[in-house]
């Protein structure tokens, strides 16, 4: 995934949540879906969310990364499902 592809699809993950606590879990969670695609592309989870403006929450996509390269968190299927494969 490029950094447009990594943009938009936090971007969309955003607009579904609601403010709080609901927009914080789920930039953990973009973190952790797409640690490999976001060390894969020619960016990082600071521009990332930047691009996304969530720039105050810019170190919750790296905590995200690290949960996942750590195994502390695996994604439901249903969640790869929902947000990893083409609906």
């Amino acid at each position: 995934m490029t950094y447009d592809d990594l943009d938009a699809k936090l971007r969309e993950m955003l607009e579904t949540s609601t403010h709080g606590a609901n927009v914080i879990t789920t930039v953990l969670l973009f973190g952790v879906l797409f640690d490999e695609e976001i060390r894969n592309s020619e960016s990082n989870g600071t521009r990332i969310a930047e691009g996304a403006s969530v720039r105050h929450l810019r170190s919750k996509i790296t905590d995200g990364q690290a949960l996942a390269r750590l195994g502390f968190v695996e994604p439901t299927a249903a969640m790869v499902r929902k947000w990893k494969n083409d609906r």
